[in-house]
């Protein structure tokens, strides 16, 4: 059973980030001005891949960037006594206009 974001579950090291995709920026809310930070909920897996995401904070415009790319992204497994467990991470996703 996948548990939810909300359930702790206890570790000794949590997840990090080996590789990370850039989200590519929707034309449509680049034209429409919209910028701001989306926070994505990631499961990470025992091997570090990601298996599922949500959106924990949304910006209805950049949701699905956000959401394609932390899909994409690669972590370390979480251990909890030397052993891989799946656990949520919360990831911020910023999109920004300029700079």
């Amino acid at each position: 059973a996948t548990p939810e974001p909300d359930v702790f579950i206890w570790t000794d090291e949590m997840p990090n980030v080996v590789s990370r995709v850039t989200p590519e920026y929707p034309q449509l809310a680049r034209d429409a001005g919209v910028e701001g930070t989306v926070v994505v909920w990631a499961l990470v897996g025992l091997d570090g891949r990601v298996e599922q995401v949500r959106v924990q904070k949304t910006i209805p415009m950049l949701d699905a960037a956000a959401l394609a790319a932390v899909q994409a992204w690669r972590f370390t497994p979480a251990l909890s006594n030397h052993h891989p467990v799946r656990v949520w991470v919360s990831v911020p996703v910023r999109f920004r206009l300029h700079g």
